[in-house]
């Protein structure tokens, strides 16, 4: 099993969150606001993502992406339970993904 830490996104995460969509296949987005997003760091790599933005009284999740040698770890579960959980600090009543 992979041992990884989530951590919210930084400035100069963007570019590579941008690479990594491509990497993994997601949908392109016009503008990536890094400040919704959160990193799954396995030591030094950077191996997934994911994004929450607010909306109305809750939250949108969105971008989720792992990278397919780290899949089935735990990761995307941990990166979905870390955004509801910002939804909850937001006081949000909802969290959403399409």
């Amino acid at each position: 099993m992979t041992e990884f830490e989530i951590r919210p996104a930084a400035a100069n995460d963007l570019e590579w969150i941008r690479s990594f969509g491509l990497l993994t296949r997601r949908p392109a987005r016009q503008t990536i606001r890094w400040q919704e997003y959160f990193v799954a760091q396995a030591g030094q790599e950077r191996v997934g993502c994911a994004a929450v933005e607010r909306v109305g009284g809750g939250g949108y999740l969105y971008g989720l992406a792992v990278h397919l040698d780290h899949r089935r770890s735990g990761i995307g579960s941990a990166l979905t339970q870390v955004r509801v959980e910002r939804v909850r600090a937001w006081n949000g009543k909802f969290a959403a993904a399409l």
